[in-house]
């Protein structure tokens, strides 16, 4: 059996960097919003506040990664002698 999990710190930071890159777009969007009339899509959101939305997205996604790792390794674990 092949040990897994070696990029697992890789996926994790990235995982981790992505909410809080999304949040500081999330905050400038709202801070030009509250300044002024910014243009809106059929969702209701500003092009970058759909970028916003798409790094929660993927950081989702890069979680689903980091838990699936951490659980083969925990297998691996287990059942390696």
């Amino acid at each position: 059996m092949k040990k897994p999990g070696n990029d697992v710190l890789v996926w994790f930071w990235i995982a981790v960097a992505l909410p809080v890159v999304a949040a500081i777009i999330q905050t400038i969007e709202n801070q030009r919003i509250f300044e002024g009339d910014v243009a809106r899509n059929i969702l209701n959101l500003t092009p970058l506040l759909t970028v916003a939305v798409g790094l929660y997205l993927l950081a989702g996604i890069f979680w689903i990664v980091v838990i699936h790792k951490a659980l083969s390794m925990l297998r691996y674990l287990v059942h390696s002698r």
